[in-house]
């Protein structure tokens, strides 16, 4: 069994495309969102355990499709890997903070009956 996962990540784009040529493009793109999906729906502080949830076969595919779910979010990604890659861990993303402290900061001045304009 591996202990570290981290020669699975992505490091290229072209990294895809043996995936894309051997499923598909359309198996590859239907494989994507329902990843995406699943990454979508973990919550701060939840945990997704790669070594125990995927058979071996299913990690480096799972692990390149993770990363790219976090190059495309960018600074609204809510995930993050354990440094071995074993494990995905649900975070607060930076937009989503944000988008908090916007409504707290809403709901003080209504709160507090100061009116203001965007």
């Amino acid at each position: 069994m591996m202990s570290n996962l981290s020669q699975h990540r992505l490091c290229s784009l072209a990294e895809l495309n043996s995936y894309k040529e051997s499923l598909g493009e359309s198996n590859f793109e239907d494989y994507k969102k329902r990843v995406y999906g699943m990454l979508s729906k973990i919550t701060p502080k939840a945990v997704f355990d790669i070594k125990s949830n995927l058979n071996d076969k299913n990690k480096p595919l799972f692990i390149k499709t993770a990363c790219l779910y976090m190059i495309e979010k960018e600074g609204d990604c809510n995930i993050e890997f354990m440094n071995d890659y074993s494990k995905i861990i649900g975070i607060k993303s930076f937009n989503q903070d944000q988008r908090e402290q916007s409504e707290y900061n809403e709901k003080t001045r209504a709160r507090l009956g100061i009116m203001y304009q965007k």
